[in-house]
């Protein structure tokens, strides 16, 4: 069971709409891109994980590399954690 808090209102609305018609979502922000990559890899749900991961590739910046580090740590995802490693040294 995946549990959505009323902050994450948004991120279960998109994730909904990705699961029921495909569309592809519109993500506003990083955290919620982060909330959608978490989601969609304990689920499985690699489209939605693309999407999720494409966002967070366009928003590495010293300020969030930290955020994907641990991110990429925990889902063993070596593309993310490469990207985020390349950012911290510039």
């Amino acid at each position: 069971m995946i549990a959505f808090f009323p902050s994450h209102f948004t991120v279960h609305a998109l994730f909904c709409r990705f699961i029921y018609s495909g569309e592809s979502c519109n993500i506003e922000n990083f955290d919620q891109a982060q909330a959608l990559f978490k989601h969609a890899t304990l689920l499985g749900l690699n489209a939605l994980k693309n999407v999720a991961k494409a966002y967070i590739f366009s928003s590495i910046t010293p300020a969030t590399v930290w955020k994907v580090l641990k991110l990429a740590s925990e889902a063993t995802d070596t593309s993310l954690e490469k990207a985020a490693w390349f950012v911290s040294i510039l």
